[in-house]
């Protein structure tokens, strides 16, 4: 097999998903974070307390720089032809 024809087949999916990737990764976190928050705030007192939105927005906001460096680092070091 041809090792330039796997590298541009490799490339021809990695290219689109990488630049959906940096516009779906911080829109999906954004919105998870908002419905989150709007259904804390709907939550009545006892289970805002037991329930705290800090530690679900954290997890959100590590997780969505996580995937948005993967990304990003695709993205600089892509394959090369």
């Amino acid at each position: 097999m041809d090792g330039n024809a796997l590298v541009s087949l490799v490339k021809s999916f990695l290219d689109p998903a990488t630049t959906a990737g940096m516009l779906i990764i911080p829109s999906a976190g954004v919105l998870y974070i908002i419905v989150q928050s709007l259904k804390w705030y709907a939550s009545d007192e006892q289970e805002q307390q037991q329930n705290p939105i800090g530690k679900k927005i954290k997890k959100a906001l590590i997780l969505m720089v996580v995937l948005f460096s993967l990304t990003a680092i695709l993205k600089i070091f892509g394959i090369s032809v």
